[in-house]
């Protein structure tokens, strides 16, 4: 190892947490615009279940998610605001699991599922915004992944990681391990380091949460924003500005979400 550079690594990421206020981020901003109005579109996945080892594992749907259409619906300073705020919840979670197993962290393994990526997700400015992401990720919990499983990724695939992994640190690069939209290429991969007992059913496993063989109770599944949504969080937004402003104007009556939205609160792998 390089201490040097580790100390000159957590310097500076501790330096990015104070100029945005990311230690006081749970405590200070708008959770129920940060966290709570986009779910489950926006992040997708979730904390969910150990690996042979005893690893926590995190699932990310991102090929579900369009990150391309996001970028026009949001400005970017939101979406980071978005993936701080889950990226913390996250961090604790694997604080927690740390603690409870008396293992330091370090060792989690990250599955992306790219099932739903085609060519319209990939351009250079997305490529360019999402290695931000990443990068503001790796400043809130460095170096907290062991594995990145990509998983289900079609041809467009390959060709965007091109694109992509020379933006990304060469350690970030090492993680990765990819395979292609074949169930079993995926499948093997994930048995590589995950009984199928903790595989959810919709990717070859046994697991389930009440019957469901996506574990919608855990995994967000992603999406696109629908406009609704979009609205939420814009109003909750502007209620949060006028507050700020100590206006004294009554706050927005919110769009009511449909059923299908009013699911449990997820923690977004990471």
């Amino acid at each position: 190892g390089n201490p040097a550079a580790a100390i000159s690594y957590f310097r500076s990421a501790a330096q990015w947490r104070d100029s945005l206020g990311v230690n006081r981020a749970l405590k200070d901003w708008n959770l129920r615009a940060y966290e709570e109005s986009l779910a489950p579109w926006w992040l997708s996945g979730g904390l969910f279940g150990r690996g042979r080892r005893g690893e926590p594992l995190a699932w990310e749907r991102f090929g579900r998610c369009h990150w391309p259409s996001l970028l026009q619906q949001l400005p970017f300073e939101d979406i980071m605001k978005l993936d701080v705020v889950h990226t913390m919840r996250a961090f604790a979670a694997l604080e927690e699991h740390s603690m409870n197993s008396g293992h330091p962290m370090g060792n989690a393994i990250l599955v992306m599922d790219l099932y739903g990526f085609g060519r319209s997700h990939i351009s250079w400015s997305a490529a360019r915004s999402y290695a931000k992401i990443v990068a503001n990720r790796n400043n809130i919990m460095p170096e907290c992944c062991s594995h990145i499983l990509v998983i289900r990724a079609p041809p467009a695939m390959f060709a965007a990681w091109n694109l992509f992994k020379g933006m990304l640190d060469d350690n970030l690069q090492e993680k990765v391990q990819m395979a292609g939209q074949s169930k079993d290429q995926s499948l093997n991969l994930l048995r590589k380091y995950i009984d199928d007992d903790e595989i959810p059913v919709f990717l070859g496993g046994r697991k389930t949460i009440n019957g469901d063989p996506e574990c919608r109770m855990v995994l967000a599944p992603g999406g696109r924003l629908p406009s609704f949504a979009l609205d939420r969080f814009l109003a909750l937004k502007k209620e949060e500005d006028e507050c700020s402003a100590n206006l004294g104007i009554a706050k927005y009556l919110l769009p009511e979400s449909p059923p299908e939205s009013k699911r449990g609160r997820w923690c977004c792998g990471c």
